[in-house]
């Protein structure tokens, strides 16, 4: 998600009854853990913002500022000459065809961005340190990059000029899906351009805290509102300004011309804009919604009409009142105020002075929608490493489905970007769907991609050594890191995964965990595992990556063997297999071309491999002595997939390392079992691992819920990430818990340890208001949205002996032309009940 949209946060005020002053806000905020945060990270002397502050105190390079030469690299190998500059305030960086030159204005205006650029040409690509999500070194992790090869990568060639100087790459990911890809040919350049990117996102992620809603949303538009660019605002500019941020206002014109006189200059440059936009906002000038702020209808219902009060009331009145924080001292509530002075004094002129030992209202506005106040629980947010010390089993872990595809499962490509996108996302299991390559001078090239039986895909190709080159290379920038997952579906014949073993092995060295491999945990000192004991803990496995597929054809069952098929047109063996990726028949799909153009098999043909996939239980037996699985790749494996049968009874004898895949269609036939075989699939989950997947009918990648899964304690609930949905929305909420590393502790309930009848959850929820809305995607830049709020709550609940997903969903009234400030102020309650 980029910054932009993470702008948006509504508040919920969540009471036992309406008009109860002393519950009247409780929103899970955490006065003590801001208060150990910002111990140390608050100046005594602050400059006039913090976030200029902070900004400035990194050093910087004068060439980066001047501006360094920096190429791109464009479809089939052209190559294109560009300049990269760090902006003199540290906020943004631009990426242009010729060299910027900075006016005077830049060092002397209080504005922020591109402000002071005399010849910013239309194309150039700006990018806001607020903005960028990661960095990128010396590896080819982008579908640009993988496009501009002039080679065809699936060859194994190297020859390209992506190839040829890959340490000189520098990719930073911004916006949430964005790339910027430059090759830094001066290796000091180049060095020196990644530290200091680091250094200025550490110093701005500090100190956006630091800083209001309003005073980040008006940076971030700064630039498109001043259209000259001369850091100043102009009464036109100021009314393109006021669309940007949300805010309709009667007679614009009129309230810029009365403001600027009574400050006697003709334009306002950033603080004076914001104070301006204060003082609406505060209601000292006529809006389209003029009435009195929750902020001033909570500080008077809790304060009276007084403008300040004793930081020991405050804490006993508010903090341990109504937000119920009990392990708050008045030192926590002290460092709170002292980060919230240093935000009011951004503007050009605050409305209450700091007085020490005091809370005044305006603090208390601040507060209310500052991330200080964040709904989400901010314990929950922090990594618990006491609670990382479990068997893998007891743990949710954020699972990937088709992880390779970008798109749909039809036609769209496969990248290495959207494994590096994944990883980001804090994505610890992450699937490849490997089948036969070419075979370039002897040498076996497996690749991944969304085949289906005889070969018949659109989607493109790409190499598996990529793919584990690029999990080694995030893994080596992460040591600390949880252990990564790879769910491979194994289509290859004996010779492609032999080359395999070899990839794995020669790219991931030690940080391949092979539990099972007696003399490999002896060369790298690893532990090794007896098949009857429980598995490892994340704090133990950190670092590793583990393999989930086949074992020895003595240990395995039904479920993925290899049948050796042959196809009389081609003269080549097939491997096909009864998983979620085999699943996707050509029938579905309705394709008759494979990428390269040549004509697919005839239809006959392809019903005839569907026929083999669906053959009946006996006759498939008699097919499984002729299945090949490659020893050297299976000694690497620590989880053997085995297929789910009758009851869970025979499963959960096996080994711990054993465990199930299970799609979407089959979970509800197992939970319609009734109660007994829900319990028993919690009792498996405690010892054993369950990865659940999306239906092979979901051909546009769109997601299944993840609540039900879940909630009978299967660990790997994979999703498909190339697709924004309510799915996705409940998985990115759920790993936002424990410093978003990927693994949850299972609560009581999903363990199956908790009593039989429980009394349901009453959940009242109250809307008061928002702050800095995002506009949606589809809204028009002109227009200001008529914003509303929708509560979804998402619950799994008994019916009819069987276990169900519910979802509930209630909204409020639309507010009139204001994504700025919306007030909703409701007086009634939506009540939920939470099973």
């Amino acid at each position: 998600m980029s910054r932009r949209s993470s702008l948006g946060d509504t508040r919920l005020g969540d009471t036992a009854k309406p008009g109860d002053t002393e519950k009247l806000l409780s929103t899970f905020s955490s006065f003590h853990r801001a208060g150990k945060r910002l111990a140390g990270e608050i100046p005594d002397n602050p400059a006039a913002t913090y976030v200029k502050f902070a900004m400035n105190s990194a050093e910087v390079d004068q060439r980066l500022i001047d501006g360094i030469p920096v190429i791109k690299a464009k479809s089939h190998g052209r190559q294109k000459k560009l300049f990269l500059t760090i902006s003199e305030d540290r906020l943004a960086l631009f990426v242009t065809s010729t060299k910027i030159h900075l006016g005077e204005k830049i060092n002397k205006s209080n504005s922020i961005g591109l402000s002071g650029l005399k010849n910013l040409d239309e194309k150039a690509r700006y990018i806001d340190i607020g903005d960028i999500d990661f960095i990128n070194c010396a590896f080819v992790c982008t579908q640009k990059l993988e496009n501009a090869r002039s080679i065809n990568r699936s060859l194994g060639q190297h020859d390209s000029f992506i190839d040829v100087r890959k340490e000189n790459i520098v990719s930073i990911a911004y916006e949430g899906s964005k790339f910027c890809d430059v090759f830094i040919e001066n290796e000091e350049l180049r060095t020196k351009f990644i530290d200091t990117l680091i250094t200025l996102r550490h110093n701005y992620g500090v100190a956006k805290y630091l800083s209001s809603n309003e005073d980040r949303l008006l940076r971030y538009i700064w630039y498109r509102a001043d259209s000259n660019k001369d850091g100043k605002i102009s009464s036109t500019e100021f009314q393109s300004l006021l669309v940007e941020a949300q805010l309709h206002v009667k007679s614009p014109h009129e309230i810029f011309k009365k403001f600027a006189k009574k400050k006697n200059v003709k334009t306002l440059d950033y603080h004076q804009c914001m104070t301006l936009i204060r003082s609406i906002q505060k209601g000292k000038y006529e809006t389209e919604n003029k009435r009195k702020s929750v902020a001033y209808l909570l500080w008077h219902n809790l304060f009276g009409g007084a403008s300040y009060v004793p930081v020991a009331r405050f804490l006993e009145v508010f903090v341990h009142g109504c937000q119920k924080e009990t392990d708050t001292c008045i030192d926590d509530v002290c460092q709170l105020l002292r980060a919230l002075h240093i935000i009011e004094m951004s503007r050009d002129n605050y409305y209450f002075p700091f007085i020490d030992g005091f809370v005044s209202f305006s603090y208390f506005e601040l507060l209310l929608f500052h991330e200080f106040n964040d709904a989400f629980d901010p314990e929950k947010q922090e990594l618990d490493p006491k609670n990382m010390n479990r068997p893998l089993t007891e743990y949710w872990i954020n699972s990937s489905h088709n992880t390779y595809l970008a798109g749909d499962q039809l036609q769209s490509n496969s990248s290495i970007e959207m494994y590096t996108t994944c990883l980001h996302r804090g994505c610890k299991c992450l699937e490849l769907d490997c089948w036969d390559g070419k075979t370039i001078h002897g040498k076996p090239l497996p690749v991944i991609y969304h085949g289906v039986a005889q070969g018949v895909t659109l989607t493109s190709k790409i190499l598996f050594r990529d793919v584990i080159e690029c999990v080694s290379n995030y893994a080596e920038n992460h040591p600390d890191g949880y252990p990564i997952i790879l769910s491979i579906e194994n289509h290859c014949s004996v010779q492609y995964q032999e080359e395999m073993a070899l990839v794995l092995d020669d790219i991931l060295g030690n940080m391949l965990y092979a539990p099972f491999d007696e003399n490999r945990c002896q060369r790298y000192g690893h532990r090794f595992l007896q098949e009857t004991d429980l598995l490892p803990s994340p704090t133990e496995l950190k670092g590793y990556v583990l393999i989930k597929g086949k074992r020895l054809p003595d240990q395995q069952d039904d479920e993925q063997i290899s049948i050796s098929s042959f196809c009389s047109e081609t003269g080549k063996e097939n491997y096909i297999t009864s998983d979620s990726s085999a699943q996707n028949s050509p029938e579905n799909q309705g394709i008759s071309k494979n990428r390269e153009g040549k004509n697919s098999h005839s239809l006959k043909q392809v019903t005839k491999g569907l026929k083999k996939i669906q053959m009946s239980f006996i006759e498939e037996e008699k097919m499984i002595k002729h299945s090949k699985i490659a020893p050297v790749l299976a000694i690497l494996t620590m989880f053997h997939g085995c297929k789910y049968k009758r009851s869970f009874d025979e499963s959960i004898i096996l080994p711990p390392s054993h465990m199930h895949s299970i799609s979407e269609q089959k979970i509800p036939k197992i939970l319609k079992k009734g109660f007994e075989s829900r319990s028993k699939w919690r009792i498996y989950n405690m010892t054993h691992m369950t990865r659940t997947y999306p239906a092979a009918t979901r051909i546009a990648s769109s997601n299944y819920n993840p609540i039900i899964p879940w909630a009978v304690g299967s660990q790997m609930v994979a999703l498909n990430f190339q697709s924004p949905s309510t799915a996705s929305y409940l998985n990115d909420g759920r790993f936002r818990q424990n410093g978003h590393c990927g693994y949850v502790l299972k609560p009581p309930s999903a363990k199956g340890i908790l009593p039989l009848h429980q009394e349901p959850l009453i959940v009242r929820i109250r809307i008061l208001s928002g702050s800095c809305l995002p506009k949606h995607n589809e809204s028009s830049v002109d227009r200001i949205i008529d914003p509303f709020i929708k509560i979804r709550v998402h619950d799994a609940l008994v019916e009819n002996c069987k276990e169900v997903h519910q979802a509930l969903s209630k909204k409020t009234k639309y507010i009139d032309n204001n994504g700025f400030n919306p007030v909703w102020a409701e007086e009634t309650f939506h009540e939920f009940t939470v099973h």
